[in-house]
């Protein structure tokens, strides 16, 4: 069950900082121009809370290589990172926090990954592409050298980071056609939304040729995501469904379809916005089972697995009120009522905020915990 967590007051507001960059993409020699906001609460208004908001620019080796504190007012500060013979070409992080978010929770901290080029080789460009097979990604990285020098048997050695961490590593000669081809294995378990490919190669002795290639945002295929929010009131009334439809390249996408029982009976269509969401209502049995089928705006179609739909008969309540998250189950169920064991998990931000094993005491449970205790936004109970 989803249940959104509201601040109730300024003195608990969980402060988030958003840096906006002048630039997209840097050379070494750029200067990074940033502008910073700092807001809290509910509402996300510009943060009184804090005096101050710390800048780290991060390399690839997760080492900080500069870092700058900005003075706010009114939520808001300006600065800037010279990107000068200090730096190497490569990928880069800005990281940006409060003192108040550092006694917190990471998970609010502003990171973004952006790509530093090396001026000294602009006249070497290279251009990834990627296929997806079953068991496999491959990227051909296509080099492409204006001053005619060949390329061709050319010694690469790569690296793939995922994570921060170098999880794939090899090397090769790029072909005749100025191709160079990794192969990116499932069982090598890279995250693709947060991975980047590192190659070197150097020409007749000289120094070394770097060049990075972020993976993050490539999908294999769209995809379908359903959530049951109700599912305590199964053979009992609707239930609430969450559809969410994402495209190949992780953004949110219109998508069509239908849910479908085992029978081949259509429980009820859905169209998902240009948010990438929809929110149809639906009577489900626990005994049957489900499935969604969906076409995306590129025009494919999947099948996916509805969620199993729980058979315990039992009802969990939550509510947000006056600063309180009140957990409630209950059952009618005889067995249930003489032995009802649960183990209650609080999920916010992808951490787990609150765990605990219960009993039920005749077939009832109840538990009141503060909401200041857990950070703002949406939490699965």
């Amino acid at each position: 069950m989803a249940i959104k967590i509201a601040a109730q007051d300024l003195s608990h507001s969980t402060e988030k900082v958003y840096i906006q960059t002048n630039k997209q993409h840097y050379a070494l020699g750029d200067t990074i121009w940033m502008k910073a906001y700092v807001t809290s609460g509910a509402l996300n208004k510009l943060s009184p809370l804090s005096e101050a908001v710390y800048i780290e620019l991060i390399d690839q080796k997760d080492f900080i290589q500069k870092s700058i504190k900005l003075h706010l007012i009114n939520g808001t500060a300006a600065g800037d990172f010279a990107l000068d013979e200090d730096c190497d070409e490569g990928m880069y992080r800005i990281r940006a926090y409060t003192q108040l978010m550092r006694n917190r929770d990471a998970v609010f901290f502003f990171d973004k990954t952006f790509n530093v080029s090396n001026t000294k080789f602009k006249e070497t460009k290279a251009k990834l592409s990627l296929t997806s097979s079953g068991s496999a990604l491959k990227a051909n990285i296509h080099y492409d050298d204006p001053t005619k020098s060949s390329l061709q048997n050319v010694l690469v050695k790569y690296m793939v980071y995922s994570n921060r961490e170098a999880v794939v590593n090899g090397k090769g000669k790029i072909d005749d056609k100025g191709d160079f081809v990794i192969e990116i294995k499932r069982s090598d378990k890279v995250d693709l939304n947060n991975a980047y490919i590192e190659t070197y190669y150097s020409l007749n002795g000289n120094v070394e040729v770097i060049k990075s290639f972020p993976l993050s945002g490539f999908w294999d295929n769209n995809h379908l995501g359903i959530s049951v929010l109700n599912d305590n009131s199964i053979d009992n009334g609707e239930s609430n469904i969450i559809v969410e439809a994402l495209a190949r390249n992780g953004k949110h996408t219109k998508a069509e379809g239908k849910i479908i029982s085992e029978n081949g009976q259509v429980i009820t269509p859905f169209q998902t916005s240009d948010l990438g969401l929809d929110f149809p209502k639906i009577d489900l049995k626990q005994q049957n089972v489900y499935r969604a089928e969906a076409k995306f705006l590129d025009g494919t179609e999947a099948v996916y697995p509805f969620p199993k739909i729980s058979s315990n008969k039992f009802n969990l309540t939550v509510s947000d009120t006056l600063g309180k998250l009140s957990i409630s189950i209950n059952t009618v169920d005889k067995a249930f009522k003489e032995n009802g064991k649960f183990k209650i998990s609080i999920n916010s931000g992808g951490k787990i905020c609150y765990s605990n094993d219960v009993r039920l005491v005749d077939g009832n449970f109840n538990i009141n915990l503060n909401v200041q205790d857990f950070p703002m936004g949406v939490a699965n109970v």
